[in-house]
């Protein structure tokens, strides 16, 4: 379970990760999807005002906090620590 900093209270959600062929990673909760490709570009989508991913927030700094956690989990997932 994940939670995320959306508002007061913390929302928990299920987190699925995706590599995306082998130049991307990719996570998804229930309600964001951030990509971070091998190149550094990131994409952010949140799916309830954009659920066909048009709308790319990554540099939206009213996204910035779930960036931020997002791509923290992903590279807790990526670099696992021992």
């Amino acid at each position: 379970m994940c939670s995320l900093i959306l508002t007061k209270q913390p929302i928990f959600t299920p987190i699925t990760y995706y590599l995306i062929f082998t130049s991307a990673f990719s996570i998804r909760t229930k309600e964001y999807r951030y990509i971070r490709y091998a190149n550094n570009k990131e994409e952010l989508y949140d799916h309830k005002k954009d659920p066909f991913e048009k709308n790319n927030v990554a540099k939206d700094k009213k996204y910035k906090a779930i960036k931020a956690k997002l791509s923290m989990l992903l590279d807790n997932e990526i670099y696992p620590t021992k």
